[in-house]
């Protein structure tokens, strides 16, 4: 209903008892759609890309009133996704747990729940992550790159592996250090990765839904390969967005790697741990047990030895880039394989595989559908015996 003024959303529906208000503190909402026409109330409309709308309400009262209209015309196909441009977080919770005998890097403290408070991402009528897509995505060089990796995360200091920086959360190119870990991460695996680092979180490493959809969006037009999301947040059911815009890219061909989180809870609780379109990765130690802190459960598509699944999802991602998802596809074992060239006495060439890790990756293996209490307790041997693997 409108008011003389023309203004939507203005009668408040009885019927936002039933949201968490917690989720609409913003008191914005980001809409998908293909026909404008399906946006009733364009006077809070503060920007749009493509099909993407940001809407601005007066109250969190009148952003919830809004999203139960509008999340009832998803069902009719008119909405592909509505969301409230809530909070997520980078996925680095610290670990005390040693990986190979190694000590922990110093990393972010954020954790992965979404806070009560916001982001320091301003978000005006002038300035907001979606206006600045058409900008960014004029002005963007990074399509030269074959084989583009797009980081989404807190920024990311020059390097020779960075090849281009944008910033969808504020001037500064760079906050946090966390983006730099990752790039670590990511070299690491392919020490010749083109890494396009976009920026869609605060120097706590909080991100807002429009930032990181805003990142997505150019990462999708600079034709990017794989685009590696280490953040985490737990998931509502309110979650639609971020999830359309995964589907998405994985429908251009583009590669998704997503930290699973680290709070010890089962990933399909998480975004974007539940979303089946990406690739979710959890952590383990150097003897291929999981994390304790990392998350788990069916939607973990693996475990890399790493200090966070932050890590883990880079590593992931720089070693896809260098070998391709293929290597990993084909594997039959629980293991990642290890193919070793030899000779044999007449210096014909032959290939041994073995169950060891991969000495730059360690154990990368898939643990699907496989409850808590067996991840924990499960050593590398067990799986060994288990699937009839041998040296």
């Amino acid at each position: 209903e409108t008011t003389k003024s023309g203004e939507h959303f203005t009668e408040i529906s009885t019927e936002i008892a039933s949201l968490d208000a917690d989720l609409f503190s913003s008191a914005r909402l980001v809409i998908m759609t293909e026909d404008a026409g399906n946006i009733v109330d364009a006077e809070h409309i503060i920007a749009n890309y493509d099909n993407i709308y940001l809407m601005q309400y007066s109250t969190v009262e009148q952003a919830m009133t809004a999203y139960l209209y509008y999340k009832s015309r998803v069902d009719s196909n008119e909405i592909y996704a509505v969301e409230p441009d809530s909070v997520l977080e980078a996925a680095a919770e610290e670990t005390e747990e040693a990986i190979d005998g190694t000590e922990k890097p110093e990393v972010s403290t954020a954790t992965e729940t979404a806070p009560e408070e916001g982001t320091a991402i301003s978000v005006t009528n002038e300035s907001n992550p979606i206006a600045a897509v058409s900008s960014e995505v004029e002005n963007g060089t990074a399509k030269q790159y074959l084989n583009l990796i797009a980081l989404i995360d807190t920024g990311a200091s020059e390097s020779k592996n960075v090849v281009n920086r944008v910033s969808f959360a504020g001037d500064e190119l760079e906050v946090n250090g966390h983006g730099d870990e990752m790039v670590d991460a990511i070299v690491g695996q392919n020490k010749n990765a083109e890494i396009l680092s976009i920026r869609a979180m605060d120097e706590n490493g909080k991100a807002t839904v429009s930032s990181v959809v805003a990142g997505m969006e150019y990462a999708i037009s600079q034709n990017a390969k794989i685009i590696n999301l280490s953040m985490a947040a737990k998931r509502s059911l309110l979650d639609s967005v971020i999830e359309e815009e995964i589907a998405k890219a994985t429908k251009l061909g583009i590669i998704v790697v997503g930290a699973a989180g680290n709070d010890g809870k089962d990933a399909g609780d998480y975004m974007p741990g539940f979303v089946n379109e990406a690739y979710i990765i959890g952590a383990c130690d150097g003897d291929g047990v999981r994390l304790s802190a990392s998350n788990f459960g069916f939607t973990v598509d693996y475990y890399a030895a790493a200090h966070s699944t932050s890590e883990a999802a880079a590593k992931f991602t720089g070693y896809v880039s260098e070998n391709g998802i293929d290597n990993i596809e084909k594997c039959k074992s629980i293991f990642k394989l290890v193919t070793e060239p030899s000779k044999d006495d007449t210096g014909a060439s032959d290939i041994v595989v073995s169950n060891k890790a991969d000495q730059k990756l360690l154990f990368f293996y898939a643990l699907k559908a496989y409850g808590k209490d067996f991840v924990e307790n499960a050593k590398s041997t067990d799986f060994a015996e288990l699937y009839g693997i041998t040296d």
